[in-house]
């Protein structure tokens, strides 16, 4: 009885040869039963050997047509036994097992070197074959296995890249747990690709695809990098809009004066002049330290408590194009946005100030290490180099594969793991500045009823504190 069944089915080191197995065994079954069948009925008690041998053989021929049938319509039983295979094929290439060893006069020699063509002999000479699990359910793979301390600990490890190839999937969490490695991967990930009308903030987090959100309120900040053409504005704007449907306030910056700048008039504060821009980002930084003191001053105030519980609104910076802007500065006036910029990015959590910024390439000029570390959510859209993903996602053992779909990279969450992205899928008739518009005056009490702003409207202020004392008013945030 299978102890760990709630984990799977165990890979054994005889499933090298599952799928040959399995068929040999459902030709002998069905020769059997053929054979059993003819003798139960006495057909052909005087014919030929020849006529019961085609008798049989028919019999054989009409039940594989029929398991044939049922296997297309269940394929996932064939991947499965497919998966597995591989998997026990992957242990035992990289010499994951331990091993018999025998003497042959010139020290100790695994048996499998001296007998090598003995497949009988190669198996029963494993005596310490890794303990590991394999499921699948409702489109995920669930991989766990049991970490020794023998010499290919630190392969069962970081199992993740090889799976991903093999098995054609993508890795989107991986924990570890009382001696047990737990991995799950995603099949078709395509297929969790959302609708922009689906992509809606709540409870502090912004779903991304179907099986992954961005609680951006526990890991806050979010950097997007893609080159021209790789879906990064619509993404933006993807962003933009489930922003403006929370109610919450948004400041809006585009360096390049491009298309971000055409929400000018649907929104209060968006700003693409060159002295605008350092100056917003100050007064940025001025009223996240002003909601600090407000919230210190709050009569129910207690450390660790966020911004929601005394009745403020998120607010987010939306920076697209910021390297270009920075690399327009002479070095004093970019070193001195810089250190706004990272003290937004350091402080702005508990106050429920956000930043997005976005750009081609991060450059690590304009973007040190520790910065870059603090940013909970990070997407590389297209096509990137090498050097460009070990600038957004560090040094890593995932393997980057590059497709032609516009909105398609790669997502990198706070819990370091690195898996394939798709942006929400954006109708072909969508009009986003209407759309954004509408939605931010229809989620702000005593808003414009969908009237547009004035291109030149000054910034909105941050709301007045409350010290609400009913605790039955107040929405408890999350720490």
């Amino acid at each position: 009885m299978n102890l760990f069944w709630r984990w799977g089915r165990r890979v054994k080191k005889w499933d090298d040869r599952l799928v040959a197995r399995s068929v040999i065994f459902l030709l002998v079954t069905s020769t059997v039963i053929g054979i059993w069948l003819v003798w139960r009925q006495n057909l052909f008690i005087d014919a030929p050997v020849i006529s019961k041998i085609a008798t049989v053989c028919l019999f054989d021929v009409m039940l594989l047509v029929v398991v044939y049938g049922v296997m297309r319509r269940q394929r996932w039983y064939w991947e499965d036994l497919c998966n597995r295979q591989e998997l026990a094929r992957m242990l035992i290439d990289n010499m994951w097992y331990g091993s018999d060893a025998r003497s042959n006069g010139r020290g100790d020699q695994d048996l499998i070197t001296y007998v090598p063509h003995l497949y009988f002999w190669r198996r029963y000479s494993i005596t310490d074959f890794p303990r590991l699990y394999y499921k699948r359910k409702k489109g995920r793979i669930y991989i766990t296995v049991k970490i020794t301390m023998g010499k290919y600990q630190d392969s069962l490890l970081k199992l993740d890249s090889k799976v991903e190839t093999g098995l054609d999937c993508e890795l989107i969490a991986s924990s570890y747990k009382h001696k047990w490695q737990h991995y799950t991967f995603l099949c078709d990930v395509q297929s969790s690709r959302i609708q922009l009308t689906e992509m809606k903030c709540y409870d502090g987090k912004m779903p991304l695809m179907r099986h992954l959100k961005w609680a951006y309120e526990e890991h806050p900040h979010a950097l997007i990098v893609g080159e021209t053409g790789s879906g990064k504005t619509y993404a933006l704007m993807s962003f933009i809009e489930a922003v403006a449907k929370s109610g919450a306030d948004l400041v809006v910056i585009d360096a390049k004066n491009a298309d971000l700048s055409g929400l000018a008039g649907y929104l209060p504060e968006v700003y693409f002049g060159s002295a605008d821009i350092k100056e917003q980002v100050i007064k940025f930084y001025e009223d996240m330290l002003g909601r600090m003191e407000s919230m210190k001053r709050c009569a129910d105030y207690e450390p660790g408590r966020n911004y929601r519980v005394f009745g403020f609104q998120a607010r987010f910076m939306i920076f697209d194009e910021y390297v270009a802007y920075l690399s327009m500065l002479q070095k004093k006036e970019a070193e001195e946005v810089i250190s706004y910029l990272q003290k937004i990015v350091l402080l702005g959590r508990q106050a429920g100030f956000f930043v997005i910024l976005s750009c081609q390439r991060p450059d690590a000029k304009y973007l040190p290490d520790g910065v870059r570390d603090q940013f909970g959510l990070r997407i590389a859209l297209g096509a990137m180099t090498d050097s460009g993903y070990t600038m957004m996602f560090g040094t890593t053992e995932k393997r980057f594969i590059t497709k032609d779909i516009k909105g398609r990279g790669y997502v990198g969450l706070w819990d370091g793991v690195i898996t394939e992205f798709y942006a929400p899928y954006v109708p072909p008739d969508h009009h986003f500045r209407e759309s954004i518009g509408a939605a931010y005056a229809g989620a702000h009490a005593g808003g414009t009823s969908g009237k547009l702003f004035p291109a030149s409207a000054e910034s909105v202020a941050s709301p007045a504190p409350r010290a609400v004392g009913d605790k039955a008013q107040r929405g408890q945030g999350e720490a």
